[in-house]
């Protein structure tokens, strides 16, 4: 079973539509160009009763490197990714989940 990135995130008031557009147009390509880093999909988180939450996550397959040591490359390429200020940066969270 391979091991999972979750990436956590908001857009910033009003800038939805671009964010969404930045994010499955240029920012998952970009990642899964990152050494370790080979699959990844972008998706609306709802609540239990089906409405939007305003949340989305990013889910990246990933290798069984060590997960700082995939961050590490992930934090080396970013400075070459084209960025958006279109993402609310204080509501960015990462979680690698490790399967049992």
């Amino acid at each position: 079973m391979p091991r999972l990135l979750l990436v956590n995130s908001r857009a910033n008031e009003g800038r939805e539509d671009e964010y969404k557009a930045w994010y499955t147009g240029t920012h998952i390509g970009e990642v899964t160009q990152v050494p370790g880093f080979l699959s990844g999909t972008f998706n609306a988180c709802i609540g239990p009763d089906g409405q939007p939450t305003g949340e989305f996550t990013a889910i990246y397959e990933v290798s069984d490197e060590p997960p700082a040591v995939l961050m590490q490359a992930l934090m080396g390429a970013s400075k070459d990714m084209q960025m958006t200020d279109a993402i609310d940066g204080s509501s960015v969270r990462f979680n690698f989940l490790d399967p049992q």
